[in-house]
């Protein structure tokens, strides 16, 4: 009985605590956010044609800065068409460290998202990504470790970087496919884990030297705060 109340009082606590820590990320975004919308409302950004001013500042960097738990809450501004939430999708791809290469069609005349082709450009491609796109990371995961590994067999060592980096493109939502890549022995990978999941100034980092067994302890330590909150079902 009494270990029972022990487990409880604990299981408690720790909501207590969870719930504490989301209502303090909500009130630092706002902060952020409101901080970042007063400078860009300024004249002199306001009115200004150069389209990077709006994101290449210290106030957009502190969202930025805030990482993967503010994802959710950026996604709802942009879904509520929020001031200026045109520029937020800059922030989500730079939190998620991902590269999204895209072609444009000049026949078309509209850009083609080389990863996503069922993506239609009326739509905002991040919000079509967080809905739908991003159930696909599995098979496109899949899909570039193929060629990755195809290359290496017939060119042995000397393949270009350029296919790890489309790996790498992924962004943070592969890390569960590359943890459980890594366990079938495919090490290649270490590197990649390292840099996606390495944080700036941060204590819990990796080195660049670490094996794929402290990569495994990394990730069981910490793999709760890196895991996005699933593609809600419609």
């Amino acid at each position: 009985m009494k270990k029972h109340l022990v487990l409880l009082l604990f299981f408690v606590e720790a909501l207590i605590n969870l719930a504490y820590s989301r209502e303090n990320i909500n009130v630092d975004f706002e902060k952020e956010y409101q901080n970042w919308l007063a400078l860009i409302n300024m004249p002199e950004i306001y009115l200004s044609s150069i389209s990077t001013l709006r994101t290449d500042n210290d106030e957009f960097r502190k969202i930025i800065q805030l990482g993967l738990p503010v994802v959710p809450l950026l996604i709802n501004k942009i879904k509520q068409k929020s001031v200026n939430s045109q520029w937020l999708p800059f922030a989500v791809v730079s939190i998620l460290k991902m590269k999204i290469d895209t072609i444009f069609n000049k026949n078309l005349n509209k850009f083609i998202y080389i990863d996503y082709p069922n993506f239609d450009n009326k739509e905002n491609f991040i919000l079509y990504w967080w809905d739908e796109g991003r159930k696909e990371t599995s098979s496109i995961f899949n899909k570039y470790c193929a060629v990755y590994e195809a290359a290496v067999k017939e060119n042995g060592k000397d393949v270009s970087k350029e296919l790890l980096m489309k790996i790498k493109g992924l962004g943070i939502d592969a890390l569960p496919y590359i943890v459980e890549k890594m366990k079938g022995g495919y090490e290649y990978l270490i590197p990649v884990f390292i840099d996606l999941t390495t944080v700036k100034d941060s204590e819990k980092n990796l080195k660049e030297t670490s094996t794929k067994e402290e990569c495994f302890k990394w990730w069981e330590e910490n793999k709760e705060d890196w895991l996005l909150p699933p593609p809600e079902s419609k």
